[in-house]
Parts: structure tokens; C-alpha cells; sequence
């Protein structure tokens, strides 16, 4: 690989990251499998080290995942809040003992490591001061965390006071939704979540902590950050000493122990009554920790062990072809239902139509069904052998399942280009612009916007903000109650962040991060549109691709005359936040 390629390469890698980082640790709706995601970090590393004149200090190989939501006060941490590095195989295991035992200058089958379940949550800090709990916060990006104390005060078991006569006293750990509270909320026509962290995660976001308790939430503690203790596992007692929970933990010499309590814990886990997506080996003397430190994102002391990818079989019903915001069409393949670690799954993503016509999908196929993370589902292969005689095979679509317009095929997308008039565009791009991270509506879901295009209330965004005229007729399909809370949300949303504008555009390949970006190098909406591809460029995190995505949509007078038309009702803040 040429200079150039691998410069191209690494930029559309260290965009793809920071997506998957925003779907999963600020939007806790991830994409694609923990598997996927590690492989991809994988891939940045091995280029980077390849082309080391190419990494640079802001790449996602040296930056802790997340950052802190600004709807809560920022905490900084007193020591960083570091990922964990992976390990998929022994051969990797032994790998990160001999670099431990090379550093310490030891004999590698000498050396104890605290093995530990690896919970499927989200890390917290919570800090004790005199004994009583002061202030509780989130990972955030490791440096700066969210103050979430009271959220975290309904987890019923989490002390409020803990005796110590340790004046100031962090502790750390993973809270957690368990996995019987979580198929009861699911069981809800109004809460659907796809897996219990994510479900956590909402949870404990909460602005109100009313809430959050509702949502019985449990938390495991690791950490305790006190200079009387020499060892993790001697660190663990004492927390259970405190009154914390801690998960089942073993003293590990040697390979083949690590290897006998991840077999064990990987043979038990479906009887846990929470998630876990594999195990924690950490060096047990804390003095060595000490001495072997951290690298920019992960501790060199510490190691995850992830358990291998779930596979189940089970048949496909149909084929199902979605009609997203910009048009592209996805084919989702409906399934017998079939239980994945507690979670019903009726339907998996085939991705797109290269991948569907790879894999051959036919009528009433047997399929595998792959849960990496547990994340969202996909089909990663069929069973042949059990494929009916007369079985038909799926076929990309020629016209679109919403309006009946002809398709496009581009590449590998297929797409619906009829933009303004398709049902199904319009109400996905109408749920975006409105969505949290947009212009954040609360109460306005997909299913009133579908309920104000069939009473042609509303056919674009900028109705959004004209729909107070039609108050009296909203009052009679909604009530007056949810009525006010949507118009009421509606007048607050029109005071907006330049970035949030930018990000409601739609603008593909522009995420949160990329509109943030934007917003601090251009200043205002003008300067925005008259930019240039070479000055988008010159901005670091916006790469050549995205560069021209960006130009030519500006280059659309029908999209300028929507940013027109919106200026009309919005005020632009300055904040970046």
C-alpha cells in the first residue's frame, strides 16, 4: 500500500470509529458487533504503525471512547478512566504475559493475575467523602466524566454510607441492567430496548432520577482507590467488606489457569443473571500495576479475555427492504423468532445487497444467526444442506416498497432518488431532524410525524415549526396534555447550536463529532455554506471524501433554500455544545 492509499485508508478508518463510538457510548444504539469494532481498531493500529508519520495524537487509537453528555455537569477525574485492551485467544493472553513478565524481568509462569467477569455495562466513579457519598459520574472520555450522583443514589446497592476512616475514597466499578428486570421493561409496548446495556445506559442518562430508579439498576464495584491495599483480589473484599457487589473473581498463576477460569466462566454465563461479554485479567500486585502503567487509552496491566461470537440457527420468514432518510434501501431479513442470551430476536440486518447476494438468501432458508456483543443481529451464512427444492431466491427490488419509484443502483447502494415525495424518506429524515441529537423535540416520535403527513400538517422539517397553527387540530388527535409538551419542546428547539443545525442537514458521512468540527471552523451558517473543499480539507477529522459529500450538497440550491427556509425560525446559539 501506497503512501496516499494508507492516508486515505486510516482517514476513513478513524471516521468509521468515531461513528460507531457516538452510536455506542452517546446514542446506546451500536451498529455493528464488538467483534466488528475491534477488528477495525485493528486494522488503524497495523496502519499506523505501517505509516507512522500518519498517526497522529487525535487518532482513535490513542483516545479514551466517549465523552461526556453536556445535559449534565462535567466531572474531572482524579485518576483517567481507561478502555481495556482485547484479547480474542490464548495465543493472545500469552502474548500480554510475556510482555508483563519481560517488563518485570519475571518468569511468566510465576506471575498472578486477578481474573474477574467482564461486565456488558457502564463504568461509574463514585466518591465518598467521610464515609457518605459526595458525587458519582460516568467514563465520559476518561478525563471528563457526567455528574450523575443522583441517578446513581436510586441503585439500591450502592451504599449511601460506607465505614472507612479513609477520608476521601473513589470507587469504581460497572453498573448494569439485570437481565430479569430487563425482559420486564421489554415487555413494555412502550420501552424496547435491543440489549440490557443499552437499556443501562438510557437508564442512568436519566435528568430525572424518578426515572432511573424505576429502572432498578445494580452496580459491581472493582476499584477502590486506597493505599492500604497491595492486590485486586485483596481489593475486592475489601469492597465487599464496604458493602459492595462484586462478581465472581479467582487468583490466576500461569496460562493455564487463566485459560481454566475462562472456560468457566464462558461455560456458565447464560445462568448469570446479568450480561457479560468475557473476562478481566489484571495483574494482582498492585505495586506492579504501578510499575508497568498505562499506554493513552488502556492500562498494560490489565486485559480483557472476550468470549467468542454467539451463533444460532434459525429460519428466514421474509425479506423485509427499509427505506432510509437518504433513500438507500436495506434489505432485513425476518426470522423465526429465536432467544439470543435472554433476548427474543425476530429480525436480523442483511446489510446491503452485495451482501445478500453473497450470501444466496432463498425462501424458508436455514440461517446463522451471529450476536457478537450482543448487538444488533446479522446473518453471517446459510445452511445449504437444509435449503427446500423449491425454494426462491431473493432479488434486489426494482421499485421502492414506500412510493413505487424506480430505483437506482449506485455502487453498492440501491436507492429511492424520488426525495421529496417518498413517505417512508420523509419520516425517517423528519425523525432525524428532530431526534436528541438534532434538534431535540421531545414527544414527537415516528409515529405522530406519520400522524401529521397524513393530515398534511407536515411534508418537510421546517413544518415542524409551523405546526403551532394547527394547535386546535393537534389538540384533537393527541389530547392537550401531549399536545403542549410537543409544541412547548418545539418553541425551546428553535434557540439551536450551529453543529446541531449542521448535523440536521443530513449531510452523509457528517456525524456529531465531524459537525462539531465544522461548527468551530466556520463560525456561523454563511461561512458554512460558501465553504470550500480545499478549506474542508485543512480541518482535521474531515477527510477528502467527506470533503466532497459536504461541497456537493451545498452545491444544491434545493438544499440551500431548506437552510434558508429553517433560518427563518431558529436562532443559532453560539455554544458548541
Amino acid at each position: 500500500m501506497d503512501f496516499e492509499t494508507a492516508r486515505r485508508e486510516i482517514n476513513k478508518l478513524k471516521e468509521m470509529i468515531k461513528k460507531y463510538d457516538e452510536e455506542y457510548y452517546i446514542n446506546s444504539m451500536p451498529s455493528i458487533s464488538d467483534a466488528e469494532y475491534d477488528n477495525l481498531r485493528k486494522q488503524l493500529l497495523a496502519l499506523e504503525k505501517k505509516f507512522p508519520e500518519l498517526d497522529t495524537v487525535d487518532s482513535p487509537s490513542h483516545i479514551v471512547s466517549g465523552h461526556a453528555n453536556t445535559a449534565f455537569k462535567k466531572v474531572k477525574h482524579n485518576i483517567p478512566m481507561l478502555s481495556l485492551d482485547n484479547a480474542f485467544n490464548l495465543d493472545e493472553i500469552e502474548s500480554f504475559i510475556s510482555r508483563i513478565a519481560k517488563h518485570l524481568n519475571e518468569d511468566k509462569d510465576t506471575i498472578q493475575f486477578c481474573g474477574e467477569h467482564k461486565i456488558d455495562g457502564l463504568s461509574a466513579s463514585i466518591i465518598y467523602v467521610d464515609g457518605k457519598l459526595n458525587i458519582a459520574s460516568t467514563r465520559g472520555d476518561g478525563v471528563i466524566g457526567e455528574d450523575i450522583t443522583e441517578n446513581i443514589k436510586t441503585i439500591t446497592n450502592i451504599p449511601k454510607k460506607i465505614q472507612t476512616d479513609i477520608k476521601v475514597l473513589e470507587i469504581r466499578g460497572e453498573v448494569y441492567m439485570p437481565i430479569q428486570v430487563f425482559n420486564t421493561l421489554n415487555e413494555s409496548e412502550i420501552h424496547k430496548f435491543s440489549n440490557p446495556r443499552n437499556a443501562a445506559s438510557g437508564a442512568l442518562r436519566q435528568l430525572d432520577p424518578a426515572i432511573t430508579a424505576s429502572r432498578r439498576l445494580a452496580f459491581f464495584a472493582y476499584y477502590a482507590d486506597a493505599d492500604c491495599l497491595k492486590t485486586q483480589d485483596e481489593t475486592l473484599k475489601f469492597l465487599q467488606d464496604l458493602g459492595f457487589e462484586t462478581t465472581e473473581y479467582c487468583v490466576c498463576t500461569g496460562i493455564k489457569e487463566i485459560d481454566a477460569f475462562y472456560n468457566k466462566v464462558l461455560c456458565n454465563r447464560k445462568a448469570l443473571q446479568y450480561d457479560i461479554d468475557g473476562t478481566v485479567f489484571k495483574l494482582n500486585d498492585l505495586s506492579k500495576q504501578q510499575i508497568i502503567g498505562c499506554a493513552s487509552r488502556y492500562p498494560r496491566h490489565s486485559i480483557a479475555f472476550k468470549f467468542p461470537e454467539d451463533i444460532y440457527r434459525t429460519k428466514i420468514v421474509n425479506v423485509e427492504y427499509n427505506v432510509g432518510r437518504s433513500g438507500t434501501i436495506t434489505p432485513v431479513a425476518v426470522l423465526n423468532p429465536v432467544t439470543i442470551l435472554g433476548v427474543l430476536i425476530t429480525k436480523a440486518t442483511l446489510h446491503n445487497f452485495d451482501e445478500m447476494q453473497r450470501l444466496g438468501i432463498c425462501t424458508n432458508d436455514t440461517v446463522l444467526i451471529k450476536r457478537s456483543g450482543d448487538v444488533i443481529p446479522q446473518i453471517i451464512g446459510v445452511d445449504v444442506q437444509l435449503r427446500e427444492k423449491d425454494c426462491i431466491k431473493y432479488s434486489i427490488p426494482t421499485t421502492c416498497p414506500s412510493c413505487n419509484a424506480n430505483l437506482v443502483t449506485d455502487s453498492a447502494r440501491v436507492y429511492c432518488p424520488n426525495h421529496s415525495n417518498c413517505r417512508a424518506q420523509i419520516i425517517q429524515y423528519i425523525a432525524y431532524f428532530v431526534s436528541k441529537q438534532c434538534f431535540n423535540v421531545v414527544g414527537l416520535g415516528k409515529a405522530q410525524i406519520e400522524l401529521f403527513i397524513d393530515n398534511n400538517l407536515v411534508k418537510k422539517p421546517v413544518d415542524i415549526f409551523k405546526l403551532s397553527n394547527f394547535a386546535t387540530d393537534i389538540r384533537t388527535m393527541l389530547g392537550s396534555r401531549i399536545t403542549a409538551k410537543i409544541l412547548d419542546s418545539i418553541e425551546n428547539s428553535k434557540n439551536v447550536a450551529l453543529y446541531r443545525l449542521i448535523l440536521s442537514l443530513a449531510i452523509p458521512q457528517v456525524g456529531i463529532t465531524s459537525a462539531k468540527l465544522l461548527a468551530k471552523r466556520f463560525q456561523n451558517i454563511e461561512n458554512f455554506c460558501h465553504c470550500t473543499k480545499e478549506q474542508l480539507i485543512e480541518i482535521n477529522g474531515i477527510g477528502e471524501s467527506m470533503a466532497s459529500d459536504i461541497v456537493e450538497f451545498l452545491q444544491n440550491t434545493k438544499n440551500i433554500k431548506n437552510i434558508n427556509e429553517l433560518l427563518q425560525y431558529i436562532h443559532l446559539t453560539d455554544t458548541i455544545s
